[in-house]
């Protein structure tokens, strides 16, 4: 009966931790759509600029079309090709790498979505093992267990869709890349040790304190990782604390 009872508690702690990582995804996702939603209202060659990256290399080109055309009313329907231009350096920014096979490319782009489980699940992981060691409550011993065994398994699935994400390279042009790339194998390495001693440190102790000193460890690692992979999206400076008005 106890057992089943720790079998429903860990299904229960899974559940609100799915719903966690999910939640900020969804409003993140809303948000863009109400972005895309509004640019495309207005559909004007400013919003078409700001919509992609090269957006500064081809505004020229716009300027030009619209100076050369728009001044004096006269405008070709059939000359499209700056607005193509821009709406294609999404598919070009797409390419996969060149060392990885397409369809593997394909599979690595769920790296990003992967990256929340150990994130969350070895961070919950350590919290847990911290609140067993002031409590000595099995309560937190399962909570550890089962965060640990998916967390682990997650980040070595994590790491490896990410060297299919990012290609096979040793250094990348951007340190930040180079830096998420390694930490992020650091992260798997770690963890695989964490299930190997798993089973095995609930039942010796010299093993435990070996087991808490890796867990303690991948958590700070993954933390790292996580910073880095966020920094190649937003920046290095997105935690910025500004106090100017």
């Amino acid at each position: 009966m106890t057992m089943k009872n720790g079998f429903k508690r860990n299904w229960l702690y899974f559940a609100i931790t799915i719903l966690l990582i999910s939640a900020p995804d969804h409003v993140s996702a809303h948000k863009g759509h109400e972005e895309a939603r509004r640019k495309a209202a207005t559909n004007t060659p400013e919003s078409v600029t700001e919509a992609t990256p090269t957006a500064s290399v081809l505004a020229p080109e716009l300027s030009a079309a619209r100076s050369g055309s728009g001044a004096t009313g006269d405008h070709d329907p059939g000359d499209h090709s700056a607005g193509h231009r821009v709406e294609s350096a999404p598919a070009a920014a797409a390419e996969p790498p060149s060392n990885v096979p397409k369809p593997l490319a394909w599979v690595g782009r769920f790296h990003p979505p992967l990256t929340h489980f150990p994130i969350a699940l070895l961070s919950v992981a350590a919290l847990a093992e911290f609140l067993a060691i002031r409590t000595r409550s099995s309560y937190f011993e399962n909570v550890v267990h089962f965060s640990v065994l998916v967390g682990a398994i997650s980040a070595v699935g994590a790491a490896t869709l990410g060297w299919l994400f990012g290609g096979f390279h040793l250094v990348d042009d951007e340190w930040p890349m180079t830096a998420h790339r390694w930490v992020g194998t650091t992260t798997a390495l770690l963890s695989i040790g964490l299930l190997v001693l798993l089973e095995r440190a609930r039942q010796d102790d010299a093993t435990r304190i070996r087991f808490r000193i890796l867990l303690f460890t991948a958590a700070a690692v993954v933390g790292v990782t996580g910073f880095l992979g966020g920094a190649l999206v937003y920046g290095l400076d997105h935690y910025a604390w500004s106090f100017e008005s």
